[in-house]
């Protein structure tokens, strides 16, 4: 009950801290385009490194197959962890910095998703504000043309060739 929520808090701590750069590096871009072409390819560029890196670095330590060693990387930062791999089983001198290396890349792994995440968030979010603020900005005019066709419905001016019939 403690564990989970302070782990919440320690991934978003550093998920701010990994964020922080990317937005600045972001600003600097003159179009929305060039922004979205720059947060996809830094997304992709910083999953491949933390999947990919460590994935070989599993497949040197622990013997495992480098098919092995990406399914263990992608499955542990999905935060799936089925527990059919575990790091750090032999019985090697390396065993305890190695074990801290992986416990450092999951958190930083865990936060960069979040990060990700939270950008795509943002990025609908802004959406969703853009279209409000469209709306709001419509001119009065519109807005007194809907509402005066809306009035001339429910008055029956519409329902004339109806009537005919």
């Amino acid at each position: 009950m403690i564990g989970i929520p302070l782990v919440g808090v320690f991934l978003a701590a550093i998920g701010q801290t990994l964020s922080i750069p990317l937005k600045k590096f972001r600003k600097r871009s003159k179009s929305k385009w060039q922004r979205v072409l720059k947060t996809v390819i830094i997304s992709i560029v910083g999953c491949c490194v933390l999947v990919l890196l460590p994935a070989y670095g599993f497949h040197r330590a622990e013997e495992w197959s480098l098919y092995e060693s990406i399914y263990y990387a992608v499955i542990t930062l999905t935060t799936v962890g089925f527990g059919d791999y575990v790091v750090g089983q032999t019985k090697d001198s390396y065993a305890v910095w190695y074990r801290m290396v992986t416990l450092v890349w999951i958190f930083v792994g865990l936060s960069w998703f979040a990060v990700i995440l939270s950008d795509i968030g943002d990025y609908f979010t802004d959406k969703v504000k853009e279209n409000e603020q469209s709306i709001r900005r419509r001119k009065p005019q519109e807005v007194d043309t809907i509402r005066s066709r809306k009035s001339s419905r429910s008055n029956g001016q519409y329902n004339s060739a109806f009537s005919q019939i």
